[in-house]
């Protein structure tokens, strides 16, 4: 079996599930990640202010955004020792209305509301991309379970459920620090919990994955230490990792 891991941005999946990754892939197991915004924006386009006031904050351009993010997101995935695979969709930030190139989403209260509209065209294309992107054999597919309601995440569930494979779903971390009461209400009905044990290298190799995503480490932590030390807090929370699977997946 194919463990595929979505991430809607380039850090979801090592800081969600960066131990179990490790852990998996040091047993054998074939896994990959797959990153799904990973598109630059066109360089003639006028981002939004929304954008603009992001970019300002990081003293980056558009493209240089995304170029050093896959950069970092590269380097994380050789400390996990697994495969990336990145897609070409913009982040929520970047995308315009097809008809009138209106931005979808210029403030966060829109940024972690519900999906535009007028961003239903780029799931269902993003399921399609997804189906025939998919390699013969068993796969299972582990989705963010969408803590935090960014809608990227919402985005990649939705487009993922479409699909005619077994999805796990993974806590998206570090949304579980502040919405971790929301977790309850996001797993479908019937669906169980599965705990899984995170050794002491698959902890550390966790939290350098993390590291190596220099960009972010003063937007969620006061410095690397604490982002250490909040990620085995989150593992001890979860008891390792946690997955939340239909009962008769069996994994």
């Amino acid at each position: 079996m194919k463990t595929i891991y979505l991430s809607p941005h380039f850090d979801d999946a090592a800081l969600s599930c960066g131990g179990l990754i490790w852990e998996q892939i040091q047993a054998g197991r074939a896994v990959e990640v797959w990153t799904i915004c990973a598109g630059t924006p066109r360089a003639d386009v006028q981002p939004s202010d929304f954008a603009a006031e992001m970019h300002a904050r990081w003293q980056l351009s558009p493209e240089e955004v995304v170029a050093s993010r896959k950069i970092e997101d590269s380097a994380a995935m050789e400390v996990l020792g697994v495969q990336a695979r990145y897609f070409d969709l913009l982040d929520a930030i970047y995308r315009q209305q097809l008809r009138t190139d209106e931005y979808l989403y210029t403030s966060d209260e829109e940024l972690f509301g519900g999906i535009h509209p007028g961003d239903r065209d780029n799931f269902r294309q993003l399921a399609i991309r997804l189906a025939n992107a998919l390699p013969d054999g068993e796969i299972c597919l582990v989705a963010p379970l969408t803590v935090g309601n960014h809608v990227d995440h919402q985005l990649v569930r939705v487009a993922a459920e479409q699909l005619s494979v077994p999805i796990s779903y993974y806590p998206d971390y570090p949304y579980t620090r502040t919405y971790h009461g929301s977790i309850p209400n996001l797993v479908p009905e019937g669906w169980e919990r599965r705990e899984i044990s995170i050794s002491e290298e698959g902890l550390a190799a966790w939290q350098d994955s993390a590291g190596a995503y220099i960009s972010q480490i003063s937007t969620f932590w006061k410095d690397e230490a604490d982002m250490r030390k909040q990620i085995e807090i989150h593992s001890e929370t979860f008891n390792g990792m946690t997955l939340y699977e239909y009962p008769y997946t069996g994994r």
